[in-house]
């Protein structure tokens, strides 16, 4: 019951949203803000620069909220947008750090033990910055070799064959962790 009006409420505040309604964005940004400030922290390692993308992805998100057209979920929605700005801001700044203080919680989502999660993190943790964002990306937020090329200014091949990398990367090293019985690094 309690999901049904919550979807019920979230509905009503986006059709108020779309209206302008401060209230309805206030809302909106209350119940998204905090998971959408982890995402910014897995790609920017600032936390005052991962505020800042939140922001502008926000104002975003709200001046172009009527493009928002009910198909699929509004946080989904957001998290695109979160995603692109992320990725222009890292291009700005011709940085390409991450932080991947989110990838525990999304490699737990796929029902991962947490103890290998929490290995499986701090492997990913320390591939080169270029082989992490593309894993990140591809593994992560479902994004295609295309897109992944047109977001990141590089060539389709070199997103596959950062991906190639950093997998192999992630399989050699948790051979070696679970060879030597580590449990995390």
């Amino acid at each position: 019951m309690k999901i049904v009006h919550r979807l019920n409420e979230e509905a009503q505040n986006i059709i108020r949203a779309k209206a302008q309604c401060r209230q309805a964005q206030h809302w909106l940004f209350t119940r998204y803000a905090p998971k959408m400030l982890r995402l910014c922290h897995t790609y920017i390692r600032s936390r005052e620069s991962a505020e800042e993308v939140l922001l502008d992805a926000f104002f975003k998100a709200f001046t172009k909220i009527n493009q928002y057209a009910n198909k699929g979920t509004f946080e989904g929605w957001i998290r695109k947008i979160v995603v692109r700005e992320c990725l222009t801001f890292l291009r700005k700044n011709n940085k390409q750090q991450s932080y991947l203080s989110d990838l525990s919680e999304s490699v737990a989502a796929n029902k991962t033990p947490d103890g290998e999660a929490d290995t499986i993190f701090q492997v990913v943790k320390q591939l080169p910055e270029h082989h992490r964002t593309v894993f990140l990306l591809y593994a992560v937020e479902g994004y295609s070799h295309k897109e992944i090329a047109a977001h990141l200014s590089i060539r389709e091949n070199t997103s596959k064959s950062h991906l190639m990398r950093a997998r192999k990367s992630i399989r050699e090293q948790l051979k070696k962790i679970h060879a030597h019985g580590v449990k995390a690094l």
